[in-house]
């Protein structure tokens, strides 16, 4: 049932001609692809984790002092629109800051004094960051 002929009514006589002349002869051909297809696969998702690892971080450093590539790309010439999204970027990274804070003092990372004056210091910068969007506002 399972020769080398017994996959002649499913591929073509060419296929199979070169499939015997080939040195993996008496293996699944059908198991070779899906190996090949598993490991594809894994090297795409590894490319694509080493990406978002390496822009991540650019994207976070980036955002911190300059207006948003949208913004930039939309044409805002407006100084107050600028303003805001820088305003609202800082927002967004000082509080990204504070829970990436709140997860390392979880884990153990920090002390308990060094956790209450760096999340003191980000909250006085969120308050004076709230009072500037409120007066554009």
């Amino acid at each position: 049932m399972f020769g080398l002929n017994a996959g002649v009514k499913f591929h073509p006589q060419g296929h199979v001609n070169i499939f015997t002349s080939e040195p993996l002869v008496y293996t699944n051909s059908h198991i070779w692809a899906a190996y090949l297809f598993v490991m594809f696969v894994l090297v795409i998702s590894a490319l694509c984790l080493l990406y978002r690892q390496k822009f991540h971080g650019q994207a976070i450093s980036s955002q911190e002092g300059r207006t948003t590539l949208l913004g930039a790309l939309a044409g805002n010439d407006d100084p107050e629109e600028a303003e805001f999204m820088r305003l609202k970027t800082k927002h967004d990274v000082l509080l990204r800051r504070i829970q990436a804070l709140d997860q390392d003092y979880d884990c153990g990372r920090l002390g308990e004094e060094e956790y209450q004056e760096t999340r003191g210091r980000y909250k006085q910068l969120m308050v004076r960051v709230k009072l500037q969007l409120r007066q554009i506002v």
